[in-house]
């Protein structure tokens, strides 16, 4: 009895492990591209938090009240929190040796959504200064997107990749162009955010 009980319990492990989700492991191209677009996530947040206390200065310089100057810093990490969600699929690899083009979807924060549903809940509350709105408006936004809750949109992009010095790079307008669509802006430009 004790054999076939323990029996049924390998089976049951072995069955549970095979059912488990594989995480596919990224290889060539798709690893090199992986490598870029963790490392701008790195890079922005390096950087972020290297140039905190420079930003906070700006939002507090730049604008007329305290308020204003906390929502206009709240804005940055709420960007920055968008680039940190964000994930990519790799829809198709040319590669050409040196060369390669990847034809990938961005998937990133849908701020027009987002402000949509946030501007609907404030404005019924008519009490409020615009001030107060305005950062209560910022916290949620944060909230949102921190929580994983933010509407979510898809935006496809061609990237070229370089081999040089056999490590695999993109130019700088690409990876500006990455990086807005990363951070959700509307067709990666932040003009037109």
């Amino acid at each position: 009895m004790k054999k076939l009980v323990k029996i049924l319990v390998f089976v049951l492990v072995m069955f549970l492990m095979g059912c488990g989700e594989k995480k596919e492991e990224l290889t060539g191209l798709h690893k090199e591209f992986d490598i870029i677009f963790n490392g701008i996530k790195e890079q922005a947040t390096s950087e972020f938090n290297a140039n905190k206390e420079e930003m906070e200065k700006v939002a507090k310089n730049s604008t007329g009240s305290e308020k204003e100057a906390e929502a206009m810093f709240n804005s940055f990490e709420i960007v920055l929190e968008a680039l940190k969600i964000s994930t990519y699929s790799v829809e198709n690899i040319n590669d050409m040796g040196d060369k390669a083009e990847l034809k990938i979807k961005v998937k990133a924060v849908d701020f027009v959504g987002l402000s949509d549903e946030v501007l609907k809940n404030y404005k019924a509350k008519n009490n409020q200064s615009e001030e107060e709105v305005m950062i209560e408006s910022m916290k949620e936004l944060y909230n949102t997107v921190k929580s994983g809750k933010a509407p979510m949109k898809e935006e496809e992009m061609t990237v070229q990749m370089v081999k040089e010095n056999d490590k695999w790079i993109i130019d700088d307008n690409t990876r500006d162009e990455l990086m807005f669509k990363m951070m959700g802006t509307p067709q990666g430009n932040p003009v037109n955010f």
